[in-house]
C-alpha cells in the first residue's frame, strides 16, 4: 500500500509492524526451540487470522520450504531485509537457527520501542485535525441544528481520517530517519551481524541498508569497503554517524577490549533513551 493512499487509521496500523515481526521471529524461536515442524509453525503463522505483517512474512517461507528450498529461498523471494535473509542463511548454515530468530526478535522489539516513541509524537500532532471536524461546525449547530451539524462533521471527519495517513506517515518516516534513531536501529543492527559472526564491512552494509532512505544510511554507504577494513571503527563511525566524543570513546575502548556486540547493543539503547544523542 502506497504511503499517499493510507489513511489515518492504517498509518498508525503501520507503525506497529516492528512489534508484529518481533512477536513473528519470537513464535518462530519457540516453535523451533520445541522442536515443532517448521512447515506447521509457518501453516500457523500464515493463516487468515494471524497478524498482517506476521502472515506476509510466513506465506512466501512456507511456500519455499513446501518447494524444497530453504528458509533463507523464501526470505529473498518474500521481499524481507537484506539482515533478515543473511541471520536466517547463516542460521539454516550453521545449525543456529534458533539464535537466529532471537536475534530477529530482539531488533524489531528495539525497533518498535523507538516506533513507539514516534508514534505518540504523530500521535499527538494527530489529535488538532480530528478535534477540528467537531469543533469547527458547532456553529452550525447552535444555528441550524444537529442534523446540519452532522452533515459538515461527519464529512470533515473521514476526510481526515482518509487523508490524515499520508501526513502521518511522512512524519513518522521522517522522525525516524532523524540521526538519533537512525544511529540507534543502525547499532542494533550492527550488533546482531556481527554477533552472529558476519564480516564487519558486510555487517556494517546490511545495517545501513535496514535503516532505508535517511542521511545517515547514505553518508554510511559512501564509505568505500576498503576505507571500513583498515581504518578503526571509532575513527569512521566518528565521521559519518557525528557520534558524541563519549560515544566515540566507548567505540575506542570496545575495540581494544573486544566486547563489540555487547557494547553496540549498549549504546544503541543509550540512543534509543536519548542519553546518549
Amino acid at each position: 500500500m502506497s504511503p499517499q493512499f493510507l489513511s489515518l487509521p492504517a498509518a498508525f496500523r503501520r507503525m506497529g509492524e516492528a512489534g508484529e515481526l518481533a512477536r513473528f521471529y519470537g513464535a518462530l524461536g519457540l516453535s523451533y526451540s520445541a522442536g515443532l515442524p517448521m512447515t506447521t509453525t509457518l501453516a500457523s503463522l500464515s493463516n487468515p487470522d494471524a497478524e498482517e505483517t506476521a502472515r506476509r512474512r510466513a506465506i512466501p517461507l512456507r511456500e519455499a520450504v513446501a518447494a524444497g528450498g530453504t528458509l533463507a529461498d523464501g526470505a529473498r523471494a518474500g521481499g524481507f531485509l537484506d539482515l533478515e535473509v543473511a541471520l536466517i542463511e547463516l542460521g539454516e548454515t550453521s545449525g543456529r537457527l534458533q539464535v537466529t530468530f532471537a536475534a530477529l526478535a530482539e531488533f524489531f522489539e528495539a525497533d518498535q520501542r523507538l516506533a513507539l516513541e514516534i508514534k505518540s509524537r504523530v500521535f499527538k500532532l494527530s489529535i488538532n485535525p480530528i478535534a477540528g471536524a467537531f469543533i469547527l461546525p458547532l456553529p452550525i449547530l447552535y444555528k441550524f441544528g444537529l442534523k446540519a451539524y452532522l452533515l459538515v462533521s461527519v464529512p470533515m471527519l473521514a476526510a481526515t481520517l482518509a487523508g490524515g495517513g499520508m501526513l502521518a506517515w511522512w512524519s513518522f518516516t521522517s522522525t525516524r530517519g532523524a540521526p538519533r534513531y537512525a544511529i540507534a536501529r543502525f547499532l542494533w543492527a550492527l550488533a546482531l551481524g556481527i554477533e552472529a559472526g558476519l564480516p564487519i564491512v558486510r555487517s556494517i552494509h546490511l545495517a545501513a541498508a535496514a535503516l532505508g532512505p535517511s542521511t545517515t544510511a547514505t553518508r554510511l554507504f559512501s564509505v568505500p569497503a576498503s576505507e571500513w577494513s583498515r581504518t578503526p571503527l571509532a575513527v569512521t563511525l566518528a565521521r559519518t554517524c557525528e557520534l558524541p566524543r563519549n560515544a566515540i570513546m566507548m567505540v575506542e575502548n570496545m575495540e581494544r577490549t573486544g566486547n563489540t556486540a555487547g557494547t553496540l547493543k549498549w549504546m544503541a539503547k543509550a540512543f534509543e533513551e536519548g542519553t546518549l544523542s
